[in-house]
């Protein structure tokens, strides 16, 4: 059977987790855990790498949900991204249960994810699309209101479902976290043509037990594809309310096109872009417009320089992809045995940021510079993603 599940008609959702979470078991146990007993590290035995990588579902808690006969049932449908895995949703999920606990929060698992990189050799456009439209239509007859969330690639397949569907009405808003509308990187354009002569845009050591650290060429090519379908200029504008939060920093997506399709194209009330800004870079929105929020984000005493693409979706104290914790991401110095051992050990000498800090001696004021995976800011913006979704924003 194919790595990931992805129903072609309706399929309770339970048993479209089961039997995602049978089908990496499987892998795993083949191509990781038959060979050693630990991969990825002895605080990540099989069972918990699974739970990491696979889908699910939060029902809605009875102990907490009261609801008021004129409260609408709620529904939040999340879309990892690329290389990603639902982890990297956890914690807004978890928080979303916390403020909402009459929500049903789903996370679906993107085909060619969870398992090996090499599932992403053959992955199709149509394979994401079907696996959204799944989502969407498990949630029919379920709730009132349904939430988009994207994370990266996820937000193009959140924004590409609704342009194709926009007779949707129960989906009442997008959330859109490091949107991934471009990529940062023009080069992209030839990977449809790449992907032919040259399988992977990178190898990584794949010791995540999150994500994947490789990129087939493919899995870059279905991207651009997608980002290329989603603005096409005879597309309508998007009638529903937006939720973006950017780093104006990004080296995976391009965050000016995410601020200027935010003006040009989301002229709906309730719209909010949060731009988190760097003072080392001073990177500021080149599109002015209503709803955007620019926050500065250093924070000496996390060591803390500059938002990356994968820094927002995570809390501080996240024990994966928090500070100083489990899993270090270091991978800018995997040229240099030294420095990538330095990098992931010596908490004192490093600092967190954006690639895009190190200068020529790959440094940052002479400290070596993990990846920011987490965000000092996560308990504002998920507040601010609350009243997005209440619609009761005071400072609007």
């Amino acid at each position: 059977d194919a790595p990931a599940m992805v129903p072609s008609g309706p399929e309770d959702f339970s048993t479209y987790v089961d039997e995602n979470r049978r089908r990496i078991r499987r892998v795993l146990e083949q191509v990781y855990f038959s060979r050693e007993e630990f991969p990825f590290g002895p605080q990540y035995p099989l069972q918990k790498v699974i739970a990491m990588r696979a889908p699910f579902e939060i029902a809605p808690d009875p102990a907490r949900c009261h609801t008021k006969a004129d409260s609408p049932d709620r529904g939040f449908l999340l879309i990892h991204g690329l290389t990603d895995s639902p982890y990297l949703l956890s914690e807004f999920a978890a928080w979303l249960t916390d403020r909402f606990p009459c929500a049903r929060i789903r996370s679906l698992l993107m085909p060619g994810h969870g398992t090996v990189p090499g599932d992403l050799l053959k992955v199709s456009l149509d394979d994401w699309q079907q696996a959204v439209r799944y989502g969407v239509q498990e949630f029919d007859g379920l709730v009132d209101e349904l939430f988009l969330v994207g994370y990266s690639n996820g937000s193009a397949l959140a924004v590409d479902y609704v342009q194709q569907h926009p007779q949707a009405d129960s989906i009442k808003g997008l959330i859109l976290l490091s949107p991934g509308l471009a990529a940062a990187r023009k080069s992209i354009a030839l990977t449809p043509f790449l992907k032919y002569l040259l399988p992977w845009v990178s190898r990584g050591e794949d010791r995540d037990p999150a994500k994947y650290d490789s990129i087939p060429t493919n899995a870059a090519a279905v991207f651009y594809r997608l980002t290329k379908q989603i603005v096409q200029p005879d597309l309508p504008d998007l009638d529903l309310p937006v939720f973006m939060a950017v780093s104006g920093d990004d080296t995976t997506v391009d965050a000016d096109y995410a601020a200027a399709y935010y003006c040009e194209k989301l002229d709906v009330p309730g719209s909010r872009l949060i731009w988190y800004s760097s003072k080392a870079t001073g990177a500021r929105p080149q599109s002015s417009c209503p709803g955007i929020d620019v926050v500065e984000v250093a924070r000496p005493e996390l060591r803390y320089v500059s938002h990356s693409h994968v820094a927002i979706s995570m809390p501080v104290d996240n024990e994966h992809y928090g500070l100083d914790s489990d899993y270090p991401v270091c991978s800018a110095y995997k040229d240099s045995a030294q420095q990538l051992a330095q990098c992931r050990t010596d908490n004192f000498n490093t600092v967190y940021g954006e690639n895009n800090l190190r200068d020529e001696q790959r440094r940052y004021q002479g400290k070596l510079v993990r990846r920011a995976t987490f965000n000092p800011f996560f308990a504002e913006m998920m507040s601010a993603v609350t009243c997005f979704v209440e619609r009761n924003c005071s400072e609007q």
